[in-house]
């Protein structure tokens, strides 16, 4: 895309080498030999002629002239490859319209410049592209040049900025760098996500000091040159870069290097002091695999009636779904365990975007004892360690020990019927939902 200009080293000899070879120096007496005959019989031929003198004249000064364009050219080289190693690094931005050419008359426009393209970048917007460039220009080209470079191509909005040696990293390494420097410290999410955009500035407030800021701004998106993310544990980050507004494509990658920092934060886990349940204590502890025939002995002591208010199915389900229950790729699974070492209770978090699905399962003869209660309340406490906004509970309106458990929350809770099935939602206050 880019027309580099070639670099070609030019020297000047100032002398014979103190190690000259036998071969070049007779070489070079043979060349001396040839140049005296050549000028002799030059020499004489002319000086037979009225007009001899004339020629040496006009030959001497053709010579020099030659002598003068060849240095000059030699000179201009020199400068171009000079420039060329000591060239200004600039951002440029631009909407360009998504044709096929488009690029290449823009390269083209530059190369006219003598400016070499390192690296681009597509940026997707709502209303087409804008193409981000790093650009290697000569110390003599100005931004302004640059943009009317971009003119004659038929960009638009053209944003020329200087850039960064350290800019020249490619996009993966540079996030996969910043992402490393995440897993080590996720309280540093604010510096993490300034270094992946380039921004200024970038600070935490609350929801109210945003609405403060700006009354028609959502803690959630972008706003010309600044931008709004609400993170979980970290509040709002309102990150700024001066002249560059920020694209939706950017907000997805510093939305998703939020939701890693959320998922490597250390993450608060279900106590698991033993519940007393009249004469039993249970334990309340994450699931593992090796659960498996302990939740698999569960269902075969539960009533039918038990197992189709969980699952809206008679018979308890097949080995695949209970290891899927257990070991949820996105969720959580907490098993209550006697004092005997038996399994009487499975709890579900299920994640739903930013909502969580709640299920329970708890051995009949221990229903109506606040096991059941004590699991939401565990699952609650997941779900918003995580982030989300919301959990919700699909039953029946004739099991009132479920609805039971969800009002037992402390949280406002919404019932609606969904196609003869109650969903019962609990939500909190004070976290955004997710933007994906």
């Amino acid at each position: 895309m880019a027309a580099r200009t070639p670099a070609h080293d030019v020297t000047a000899s100032h002398g014979t080498p103190a190690h000259t070879s036998w071969r070049r120096e007779i070489v070079e007496l043979a060349a001396l030999f040839v140049t005296a005959g050549v000028a002799h019989l030059f020499a004489t031929g002319v000086g037979l002629h009225a007009w001899g003198p004339i020629s040496l004249v006009g030959l001497g000064v053709a010579m020099v002239v030659a002598t003068v364009v060849h240095r000059t050219w030699l000179a201009r080289r020199g400068r171009r490859r000079g420039t060329a190693e000591g060239a200004v690094l600039w951002r440029l931005r631009a909407a360009v319209d998504d044709t096929p050419g488009r690029l290449a008359v823009l390269a083209d426009s530059l190369a006219q410049l003598h400016v070499n393209i390192r690296t681009m970048q597509v940026h997707p917007t709502y209303t087409g592209t804008v193409d981000e460039f790093l650009v290697h220009a000569p110390a003599t080209v100005t931004a302004d040049d640059l943009a009317h470079a971009v003119g004659r191509a038929g960009a638009r909005d053209a944003l020329v900025t200087p850039a960064d040696v350290h800019d020249l990293n490619d996009t993966p390494t540079r996030t996969l760098t910043l992402a490393t420097r995440l897993a080590r410290a996720p309280h540093e999410l604010p510096d993490v996500l300034a270094a992946l955009l380039g921004a200024d500035e970038a600070h935490r407030r609350s929801p109210e000091e945003v609405g403060l800021l700006d009354p028609a701004t959502q803690p959630g998106g972008v706003v010309g040159s600044t931008m709004y993310l609400t993170v979980p544990e970290h509040g709002v980050l309102v990150l700024s870069r001066a002249g560059v507004p920020f694209t939706p494509a950017e907000f997805a990658r510093a939305r998703a290097m939020a939701d890693l920092a959320v998922a490597l934060a250390p993450v608060p886990r279900p106590a698991t002091d033993p519940l007393r349940v009249e004469e039993k204590m249970i334990t309340v502890r994450p699931a593992r695999r090796d659960d498996l025939a302990g939740v698999r002995e569960l269902h075969s002591r539960c009533s039918a009636e038990t197992l189709y208010r969980r699952y809206r199915q008679g018979g308890p389900p097949p080995d695949r779904e209970l290891r899927r229950l257990l070991t949820p790729e996105l969720g959580h699974a907490l098993v209550g365990v006697d004092d005997a070492g038996e399994v009487v209770a499975l709890a579900n978090l299920m994640w739903d975007g930013d909502r969580g699905e709640i299920a329970l399962l708890v051995r009949d003869d221990l229903h109506g004892r606040g096991l059941g209660g004590d699991l939401a309340r565990r699952l609650v406490a997941e779900a918003r360690a995580a982030g989300l906004r919301e959990v919700y509970a699909c039953t029946s309106a004739e099991n009132t020990a479920m609805i039971r458990t969800m009002r037992s929350l402390g949280l406002p809770v919404e019932s609606r019927d969904d196609g003869g099935q109650l969903v019962l939602t609990a939500r909190w206050a004070g976290v955004a939902p997710r933007r994906w």
